[in-house]
């Protein structure tokens, strides 16, 4: 397989920013988060025949779009902790494979994941780097699969889903038909000088590897009838989990036995599971339901059963911690607050993860996001996929555009990896 580089550059706003625009202070959810890269990748099996005209179409409708995301083509000043809207610009690659992409899909995983996103090496060769970057890849048989890096500081995955879904529109119907994004949470949670939170444990010399699993609708019925015979009659009066939260805690029970078996360990040890949750229309701050920033805080439940946990102990786990922030965060109209209730949060997962006496276990659903919307006039995609990241994080998404499949990404250790996906029960249920 040859993959050719056809264009490589730093694309630009189609519109110089206004001067009184020039400089977008960051929230201190903004500030905590970890400045590590978000990919995204969205596969279209066929396109039109002029290629050729689809990419031009492409690049100038992101052009466009960057005039409303101004602060994406701009560069981050953690000093200061603003991004300088200086329309330097976002990398933007085009290359050409020379095989169909049925093929493509399968060659070694992981290798096609870094070949889809990260030709440009934009990333990594600079010492302020773009915020974000763009590859956009044919196929021999006229499919296309683009590949999208953003990096966390700009936003959470509602704000990268909007402007994806915001340049399609640009794309297919004009710029002027694309509605304005916010950044209003500045003003009421401004960063500040000293966080206080413990840094994330170094992770050098782990070697992480990633692989996909998918939960399909008929497994997660499976899966569900399993944990109410694992409970009984009891499990009647429970309330029916979430498939996101079913999916979660079997996970979490496959990934608590592994951890209980390593035969260095000398005792059994406690977990902490960590899932992400948006606080849009959760508060009452005068926010726009569409703030484009990092809005979500972190769920913590600690489980304290060390052999052979339960999933339906484990789902209502989750539920509950889930419920009591949201039943909390709902009564709030102070800022202050919510950002207190946020760092508290996210300082008791930094330093669990960093002192290392719990078995950590990170989450996050990107489940009913837009994903599987963002169409640029040739239809929506058929698979919607992420990167890899540098420690240990699984991913729940959309298994497809319809049904109520999930879709698993995890990223785990090499050694990990290898016992997870032989696990007997993981592979009674994925494909």
């Amino acid at each position: 397989m040859n993959v050719t580089m056809q264009s490589k550059k730093l694309l630009k706003p189609s519109i110089p920013t206004p001067t009184h625009l020039q400089k977008l202070n960051l929230s201190l959810l903004d500030q905590i988060q970890i400045p590590f890269y978000v990919g995204l990748i969205f596969h279209y099996e066929t396109l039109s025949d002029n290629s050729h005209i689809t990419l031009s179409k492409l690049e100038s409708s992101l052009s466009e779009t960057l005039t409303l995301y101004y602060h994406v083509a701009g560069r981050y000043n953690g000093t200061d902790c603003v991004i300088e809207c200086n329309d330097q610009g976002i990398g933007y690659v085009e290359t050409a494979f020379d095989v169909e992409l049925h093929q493509f899909l399968l060659g070694e995983e992981s290798n096609n994941l870094e070949l889809l996103v990260g030709l440009s090496g934009f990333l990594s060769e600079t010492e302020t780097p773009p915020l974000a970057a763009i590859q956009l890849n044919m196929f021999k048989c006229g499919g296309l699969v683009i590949g999208a890096q953003f990096n966390h500081i700009i936003g959470d995955m509602f704000t990268m889903s909007t402007f994806m879904n915001s340049w399609a529109k640009a794309c297919r119907v004009g710029i002027k038909e694309v509605a304005h994004p916010t950044f209003g949470l500045a003003p009421l949670m401004p960063s500040a000088k000293v966080l206080n939170i413990p840094p994330p444990p170094s992770l050098e010399g782990v070697k992480f590897v990633s692989k996909r699993f998918v939960f399909n609708e008929n497994a997660i019925t499976r899966l569900r009838k399993e944990a109410t015979e694992e409970d009984g009659d009891v499990q009647k009066k429970k309330k029916r989990p979430s498939r996101v939260d079913l999916v979660t805690a079997f996970l979490s029970k496959t990934l608590i036995e592994m951890d209980c078996a390593k035969k260095e360990q000398t005792k059994s040890r406690p977990s902490l599971m960590v899932h992400m949750m948006n606080l849009r229309k959760r508060t009452k701050l005068p926010l726009e339901n569409d703030v484009s920033v990092n809005f979500f805080t972190v769920v913590n439940v600690e489980s304290k059963i060390t052999v052979a946990p339960k999933i339906t102990d484990l789902t209502e786990s989750l539920g509950s911690a889930r419920g009591e922030i949201i039943s909390e965060v709902a009564k709030v109209d102070d800022a202050e607050v919510v950002s207190s209730m946020v760092l508290n949060s996210v300082r008791e997962f930094y330093y669990e993860w960093g002192k290392g006496e719990k078995n950590v276990l990170v989450y996050t659903s990107w489940c009913r996001f837009p994903l599987y919307e963002v169409d640029f006039g040739w239809g929506i995609p058929s698979l919607v996929d992420t990167t890899a990241v540098p420690f240990r994080l699984i991913v729940l998404m959309d298994q497809g555009p319809t049904g109520d499949g999930i879709a698993v990404r995890a990223c785990l250790s090499e050694h990990d990896m290898i016992q997870f996906q032989q696990h007997h029960q993981l592979l009674s249920y994925v494909s």
